[in-house]
């Protein structure tokens, strides 16, 4: 996601300054390894680290990504997420439960196997 520095972190690098804009990569130094909650890496245009969230404001949120298809699936038991599902001649792992429907059936998000 797009995120700008509420503050000026000049000490790590002259180019942070307030307002710069970066790009959040999850976890990039030691911080954000120990403390995921408190800290996220961003990679600026000259400069990567890692920064408080509370010293990030978000600008754009990443895209979520896309739901496959929805099927019912009927079995005894219910569906795992990777489990092979044949729909004819087609077979399909389950990404997601969606809903039970009733004690056998199931609505399924699936991709291609």
């Amino acid at each position: 996601m797009q995120v700008r520095l509420k503050k000026a972190l000049l000490k790590y690098h002259p180019s942070l300054v307030m307002g710069a804009v970066g790009e959040s990569i999850g976890v990039h130094g030691k911080h954000s390894r120990e403390s995921p909650k408190i800290f996220v890496g961003v990679r600026f245009e000259q400069h990567t680290l890692d920064v408080m969230w509370t010293d990030l404001e978000i600008l754009r949120e990443a895209p979520r990504p896309k739901v496959g298809p929805q099927v019912e699936l009927t079995q005894d038991k219910p569906p795992k997420r990777g489990q092979e599902v044949s729909l004819g001649p087609l077979t399909f792992k389950v990404e997601s439960i969606e809903t039970q429907v009733d004690d056998t059936t199931w609505v399924v998000n699936v991709i291609p196997a």
